[in-house]
């Protein structure tokens, strides 16, 4: 077994390094180019750590021009050069068409956008790192102004599906139940139901979703109809908030056969 060897490049790449890529990332720091001398160096230093293997440098490569040909031009920033150096780190493994593969992608993107750069938060790599995809479709899920309700403690025979719940509810309820069922988490949209519950609390833990306890009309009624079972509401955390809008491109996300949940 080869064991690869520790590389350690400053800054101010040198000429070598330089014609190093002028070949192999061409296409790329023509790009970042545009940006200014400083942001050409940043990328080639992400770059350089997997010079030894061509299969990683070429999908960072690819990534790193995904994300910045998610910028119009003339919104290009030069971004802050830890940040994307962290992501470069994730990517470099990272498999093509995940998810969270896409969710470093928009971050990464956010951080060269002169519009949105405000957003890249440094600590949103990192929780990336720690979502599974089923965590990060609950997290889009959950985004917007409404809090939503998940049922019981624990998993239960009725709430895997918003088919079961509205059979439920309606079957055991005293009176018709008209309710908007959007309010309440749809479990089927995750590839595992039956561990919402613990997505909810790993991902209030990361601080990225609250508790509601103030219980506005609407979710009052939907609580009357719930006989006395177990249900909170939740909603994302300002936090969260903030997260979704830097890592998550447009209104709807779905895992693909690359998550393999």
């Amino acid at each position: 077994m080869t064991i690869l060897p520790d590389v350690e490049v400053k800054l101010d790449l040198t000429p070598v390094l330089q014609s190093t890529y002028q070949d192999a990332a061409s296409p790329l720091l023509q790009e970042v180019g545009k940006l200014g001398a400083d942001a050409a160096r940043m990328v080639r230093l992400a770059l350089f750590p997997v010079q030894f293997a061509s299969h990683y440098q070429k999908r960072l490569e690819n990534y790193l021009n995904q994300a910045l040909q998610r910028v119009p031009e003339q919104d290009r920033v030069k971004p802050v050069e830890s940040l994307v150096l962290q992501v470069s780190e994730k990517l470099r493994f990272q498999e093509e068409d995940s998810l969270l593969t896409d969710m470093y992608l928009e971050l990464l993107a956010c951080a060269f956008d002169k519009r949105r750069c405000g957003q890249a938060h440094p600590a949103f790599t990192g929780l990336i790192s720690q979502l599974s995809p089923d965590e990060a479709i609950l997290l889009n899920h959950l985004a917007g102004p409404l809090a939503r309700i998940y049922i019981g403690k624990e998993l239960l025979s009725w709430t895997e599906h918003s088919r079961d719940i509205k059979a439920h509810l309606t079957a055991n309820s005293l009176e018709p139940v008209e309710l908007d069922w959007n309010r309440f988490i749809a479990p089927e949209i995750l590839s595992q139901p039956a561990y919402l519950q613990l997505y909810i609390q790993h991902l209030q833990t990361l601080g990225l979703i609250e508790y509601v306890n103030d219980q506005q009309h609407a979710l009052a009624s939907c609580f009357s109809v719930l006989n006395g079972q177990p249900a909170w509401a939740v909603k994302l955390s300002e936090f969260g908030s903030l997260f979704h809008a830097a890592c998550t491109r447009g209104p709807t996300i779905k895992a693909t056969t690359a998550d393999r949940i």
